[in-house]
């Protein structure tokens, strides 16, 4: 995954983007990630051709990994020209309004979550659309297309053959806009109500100024509540550790006499005294799995970790020795590549690499689990990955299973508690760093994280114990 793709999957559905672009491979670059997550998301998706041929655009979209007959076949995908976009006659945005509007009803009617759109805005220029209308055409867009709402539009404006007056009045009216590798939020953005109606100079001047002052009190208080929200946190996870902490002696009693009553009368009652007495103890391991993963969950927010310089390889070598058990019960397969040295902290990368493998090898499904884990370097930090072919995570909770004590009912018949991806999230979060799934249910899953780039690793010196060399070159090996 990009920088560009997972800032495109962080957007809520019903964004109206600008895009501007200069070449083609700029444009495609930002389009086909774009639409491959609206179909991951259930949506319908037309792509509208103008300034390139519908060959064109299949080619692009196929070779982005978009399974292209597929998607048309179940009508998920659509390629339009200008006449397909553009309504018969002369440009109206009132009728272009309508049909844009029932397209999108006609999306979720027949069962989609919604509609996305992506258009080469060549067209209008090409179909002799005044500047003005067309300016008029992209506001009103934003009563239909909102975060939230079922619409979602990226309008590509190619720098190369359009005025860059009109891209300048068209940047002006969206929320949104993607530079390059960049989804910035649009400082300049005018809202309908403005760009719409018949505003006087002195009216838009004051609202410029008053943009202007609100901008200045939001950051003022948004500063004031990351400070309280920050405080809050600290307070709340050292009392999450002690609590857990004075927890744990207590369970370790109902624990041992659960256990004793299990050794004394197992068989000795009925069978129905039994189950009770497995189910107790079901309880009790499952509340001492919380106790101990809340603990190290707050373990990982207390105190500033300490940075140094951290071979992953021998960090990886330590989780391996931690997950032995695992590993050779399952009889899964570790495809090893070449790993960095990072600006990190030992204990914190631990628990991601251990986290993840662990939930590998655990959910494998009826396959033996096969395990890859890998690392290259990318715009100033390292991209790591850990990929294996187990039961998968449907895309709807891509974002849930990262947060603490949330579980799948997919996975309910599997022991766990809900904490060890919250603990990922967290610990990679102190690292200035992130992280993301993509997966299919019954596909498999594959966890990327980042760290930035905080110690240069020189490839003569660390390549030998599995460093990734400057030239990007790799080594696998397998542990069976």
């Amino acid at each position: 995954m990009t920088k560009l793709t997972s800032q495109i999957s962080a957007l809520q559905q019903g964004e109206h983007l600008c895009s501007v672009y200069e070449t083609t491979a700029e444009m495609m670059a930002q389009a086909v990630p774009y639409l491959k997550h609206g179909l991951l998301c259930g949506e319908q998706c037309i792509y509208v051709a103008d300034e390139n041929t519908n060959e064109s655009v299949l080619s692009s979209l196929r070779d982005g990994g978009i399974d292209i007959d597929q998607a048309v076949e179940d009508k998920h995908l659509f390629l339009w020209n200008r006449a397909d976009y553009k309504p018969a006659g002369p440009f109206n945005r009132d009728v272009m309004f309508n049909f844009v509007q029932g397209s999108v009803e006609k999306a979720v009617a027949e069962g989609f979550s919604g509609l996305r759109l992506a258009v080469e805005m060549t067209w209008a220029a090409n179909s002799g659309v005044s500047l003005q209308d067309l300016i008029a055409w992209e506001s009103l867009l934003n009563r239909l297309s909102y975060p939230g709402s079922k619409a979602s539009f990226i309008c590509m404006y190619n720098r190369s053959l359009l005025a860059s007056a009109l891209i300048r009045e068209a940047v002006y009216v969206h929320p949104v806009v993607v530079l390059g590798e960049q989804v910035c939020p649009n400082l300049f953005y005018q809202p309908p109500e403005i760009a719409l109606e018949n505003k006087s100079e002195e009216e838009k001047l004051q609202w410029m100024l008053s943009q202007i002052t609100r901008a200045d009190l939001a950051e003022k208080a948004l500063i004031q509540k990351t400070k309280a929200l920050e405080a809050s946190n600290a307070e709340l996870e050292r009392f999450a550790y002690a609590a857990s902490h004075d927890l744990r002696e207590p369970l370790r009693l109902v624990s041992s006499y659960v256990e004793l009553l299990a050794r004394r009368y197992k068989g000795r009652l009925d069978s129905d005294a039994d189950d009770f007495i497995n189910f107790a103890l079901m309880g009790v391991h499952r509340m001492n799995r919380l106790i101990q993963g809340t603990l190290t969950y707050a373990r990982v927010g207390l105190s500033a970790p300490i940075f140094e310089a951290v071979n992953c390889e021998e960090v990886l070598t330590e989780v391996f020795a931690n997950l032995a058990s695992s590993i050779t019960e399952t009889s899964a397969e570790i495809v090893r590549h070449p790993l960095p040295v990072v600006n990190g902290n030992r204990f914190l990368l631990g628990q991601v690499f251990q986290n993840l493998i662990h939930n590998a090898i655990k959910y494998h499904g009826a396959s033996r689990p096969v395990v890859e884990i890998s690392a290259q370097s990318r715009d100033g930090e390292c991209l790591f990955l850990v990929r294996d072919n187990g039961v998968g995570i449907d895309p709807l909770y891509h974002r849930k299973v990262f947060e603490i004590f949330q579980r799948l009912d997919s996975l309910d018949e599997k022991a766990g508690c809900g904490i060890g991806l919250a603990i990922c999230k967290k610990a990679l979060e102190r690292h200035g760093g992130k992280i993301w799934v993509e997966s299919l249910l019954g596909k498999g899953a594959a966890f990327y994280f980042t760290i930035p780039v905080g110690v240069k690793t020189t490839s003569h010196t660390v390549t030998k114990r599995g460093s990734i060399p400057e030239d990007g070159s790799t080594r696998s090996t397998t542990v069976n």
